[in-house]
């Protein structure tokens, strides 16, 4: 898939966990922290808009959330992340996560 350029603005509040990329592993450093999100989410019967989001972030962070439907509920370990965008670059991925590190590549390309 190609990159798309929206030239709209973009806001989400969505919830999940981060972590640092280590040799552009994003695979390795992302399908963790999304494992870790859907554990959470699914132990606990939080609703949600089902549609993973990776937020590829300065300093080679890695935050993977997903729209709740409901508040989060206390206790909850997950993170808010608010991403408010006036324009963006979608990168779309439908695959194995053994491929993302090919499709980062010709994403980066």
């Amino acid at each position: 898939m190609a990159l798309e350029v929206i030239e709209q603005p973009f806001n989400v509040d969505l919830y999940g966990y981060s972590g640092k990329v280590l040799n552009q592993n994003y695979a390795g450093t992302g399908k963790p922290l999304m494992d870790a999100m859907w554990s959470e989410i699914k132990s606990q019967g939080i609703k949600n808009k089902g549609i993973n989001y990776w937020v590829y972030d300065k300093g080679e962070m890695l935050f993977t959330g997903v729209e709740l439907e409901q508040d989060i509920p206390a206790g909850s370990k997950m993170q808010l992340k608010k991403i408010h965008l006036i324009k963006y670059v979608r990168w779309k991925h439908i695959g194995l996560y053994s491929q993302l590190k090919r499709a980062y590549d010709n994403m980066h390309a």
